[in-house]
């Protein structure tokens, strides 16, 4: 669970989605991430930003989510998802797990005024939906095909998810 100084931050400015992470950016906020961002992209923005700026740290589920949403084309072919200005801490972990050079990394910082910002909900803990689940395992799929060091672990995790979400999908309440 986030700390109360982490969250997620969205907004629609113009033809663009907007999304800030302040602190800690960890599994249990992405599925609110993904819908923002699928839903946004699914109406009138035709680009997305992440504003990275006050991230501290982002989990492989994060990562993973980014992945997912990178795949989105726009207009010109290319991927609508830009990162805006990472932290040094998220710089680090993009270097380390071999996927920097698939986004495209603007310099630049987003408005930052409060007043036109939403907080994203989070999952709390023990009361995980299906949603969380399922982007826990499509996360880690589309880890698992980034080549590196890493991939076996994340093919692993997926397989380890999915059999978790396949038994939780069985089981009555």
């Amino acid at each position: 669970m986030a700390d109360s100084s982490s969250a997620i931050f969205a907004t629609l400015e113009s033809h663009t989605a907007v999304v800030r992470v302040r602190g800690r950016a960890q599994a249990h906020q992405c599925p609110a991430f993904r819908r923002f961002a699928e839903d946004a992209l699914n109406g009138q923005a035709a680009r997305l930003q992440v504003d990275l700026s006050e991230c501290e740290y982002f989990d492989s589920t994060f990562l993973g989510t980014l992945l997912q949403l990178r795949r989105t084309p726009g207009q010109d072919g290319g991927s609508v998802l830009s990162l805006v200005a990472p932290s040094e801490q998220c710089l680090q972990i993009l270097g380390q797990m071999g996927v920097k050079p698939l986004f495209r990394i603007d310099a630049g910082r987003t408005v930052h005024d409060d007043s036109q910002w939403n907080s994203l909900a989070e999952e709390q803990p023990g009361q995980c939906g299906s949603d969380f689940h399922r982007n826990v395992v499509e996360a880690h799929q589309e880890l698992a095909q980034v080549d590196g060091p890493m991939q076996d672990k994340y093919r692993m995790i997926a397989e380890l998810a999915a059999q978790d979400l396949k038994a939780a999908q069985r089981s009555p309440d």
